[in-house]
């Protein structure tokens, strides 16, 4: 009789073992199921990420203000005589991108005397410039549309032209250089670390 009862009881035994197992293996099948899943979604949305990088890492490289400076120099009088440097800084965007042109940050314009030393003897002539006069424009740049931007930024939009006009009092007659100078706006500087950069442009004039 006990040998009888303990084979009933052995199939029963076995059963709820194999039922365990069964469960611990539907149980590691999800949890694989579940990672598995997991490491997909991240495995694309790194790729949807670096998808989206690469595509706004190509618009900003297709999008490049390339800016153009000329400086025009005339000699202005006014009825007492006294003597006028006019400067009309020319600034064409020939890029694809809106520059920015800090025109009032600092004095713009300057003009230097040129100072030449002849040399006793035999040698080079030096030439040494010497600060006269600096300042601004009368207002701010215009347009092909002939509109006025007020100061101090200057958004040069691409494709663009713009004039500015300022003048510079000399006192006496002589060779002048005339510079134009402003920093450029931290939105259009190359990123890493470096010295300021400035868009600069210089011309000469003789004054009578």
């Amino acid at each position: 009789m006990l040998r009888n009862t303990f084979r009933i009881k052995e199939p029963d035994r076995f059963q709820k073992v194999a039922s365990g197992v069964q469960a611990w293996i539907l149980a590691l099948a999800t949890l694989g199921a579940g990672l598995w899943a997991i490491f997909t979604y991240t495995a694309l949305s790194q790729r949807l990420r670096s998808t989206l990088e690469l595509e706004d890492l190509e618009r900003r490289n297709n999008l490049r203000g390339i800016l153009e400076l000329k400086l025009d120099l005339s000699q202005e009088t006014d009825d007492t005589g006294r003597r006028f440097i006019h400067a009309l800084v020319i600034a064409e965007n020939k890029g694809t991108k809106d520059m920015i042109v800090e025109m009032d940050a600092m004095e713009p314009l300057s003009a230097f005397g040129l100072l030449f030393d002849e040399p006793k003897r035999e040698g080079r002539t030096q030439i040494t410039p010497k600060l006269i006069t600096s300042g601004g424009f009368f207002g701010g740049g215009l347009d092909a549309q002939k509109n006025e931007q007020p100061l101090p930024q200057q958004t040069i939009r691409a494709g663009e032209t713009y004039r500015f006009h300022g003048l510079l009092k000399v006192e006496s007659s002589g060779l002048y250089l005339v510079v134009f100078d402003t920093p450029v706006h931290p939105e259009d500087d190359l990123p890493g670390p470096k010295a300021a950069a400035h868009w600069t442009a210089t011309n000469y004039i003789a004054i009578r």
